[in-house]
């Protein structure tokens, strides 16, 4: 029914986090702007709200908020540093993004013979 995601793409993702479930979603909410979108598998597997989800949500975001409080812990009066390198890292991450989605599109489209 998609034209870039197989049958077999969402069988392996369905496996997947059935078998590291808890872990994904500990390791999603550490990746900034992620976090909330691990919910979805979450919700579609039907994994328990109220111990396995929870505890990972609880435990990924304090681990976040904790990196960040010590990385301002660590930086202290030199913060001015972070403003100064904010961008570089912003746009090589989008750029790593974009050039993995572009790589990804390009490798099934050729696939496909389209």
């Amino acid at each position: 029914r998609f034209m870039l995601v197989r049958e077999s793409d969402l069988d392996k993702t369905s496996s997947a986090f059935e078998r590291h479930g808890g872990k994904a979603i500990l390791i999603f909410h550490l990746i900034p702007g992620i976090g909330a979108f691990i919910s979805i598998p979450a919700g579609i597997k039907r994994m328990p709200i109220r111990w396995t989800f929870l505890i990972y949500t609880i435990l990924g975001s304090f681990l976040y908020n904790v990196a960040h409080v010590g990385l301002g812990w660590a930086l202290g009066s030199q913060w001015t540093l972070v403003e100064q390198y904010e961008p570089i890292v912003k746009y090589a991450v989008l750029a790593a993004l974009a050039g993995g989605i572009i790589w990804f599109v390009w490798h099934r489209w050729k696939e496909r013979g389209l």
